[in-house]
């Protein structure tokens, strides 16, 4: 019998909420949830190599096969994907390998929210781009590399609380329909 998994995935730059709108609509939904692999793997102000970025992508790829290999249907909610690593890549203007283009093309990425710099940059020690232009120039290249491998995607804005209410929402359609 084939697995009927699909992944519901948030992007966005760096502290637009994705973990918390991540772990909300897991629990809300009853959905398993994929970290972000990256964030047990970074030191404070450290400085990102090509080799680092790719090793990280690698370890994200093995978190998601791992979370493929425990399910039999349904969705699996990840608060980033391969994607992220595309688009890290391509910001360092570096070149993005076939192995994870391959990967992006094999993965059941289905449901893409990306969401808006429109919330408060917050400093946690990680992150680094609090200049509102910057995340901006973010958000378009993640919408830019969602529609260059063709993933359909829906923008999720406002504060907290309406981002919430609205992925909910989203979510409950799709649901409702799968």
């Amino acid at each position: 019998m084939e697995k009927s998994i699909q992944f519901v995935t948030l992007h966005g730059p760096e502290s637009t909420g994705k973990t918390t709108l991540a772990l909300a609509l897991a629990n809300a939904c009853t959905l398993p949830w994929i970290a972000e692999e990256a964030r047990n793997h970074i030191v404070e102000a450290q400085h990102f190599t090509e080799k680092d970025i790719l090793r990280l992508a690698q370890l994200q790829y093995e978190a998601e096969k791992k979370a493929i290999q425990s399910q039999e249907s349904g969705l699996i909610l990840a608060d980033t994907n391969l994607i992220n690593f595309v688009v890290w890549l391509s910001w360092e203007k570096l070149t993005v390998p076939q192995w994870l283009i391959e990967a992006i093309g094999n993965q059941p990425y289905r449901y893409n929210l990306l969401l808006q710099v429109d919330v408060p940059w917050v400093n946690d020690g990680f992150r680094n781009i609090s200049d509102q232009s910057l995340r901006d120039k973010w958000f378009t290249l993640y919408a830019q590399t969602l529609d260059q491998y063709g993933l359909h995607y829906e923008v999720i804005d406002g504060d907290y609380t309406s981002r919430e209410n609205m992925a909910k929402s989203l979510l409950q359609n799709w649901l409702t329909l799968h």
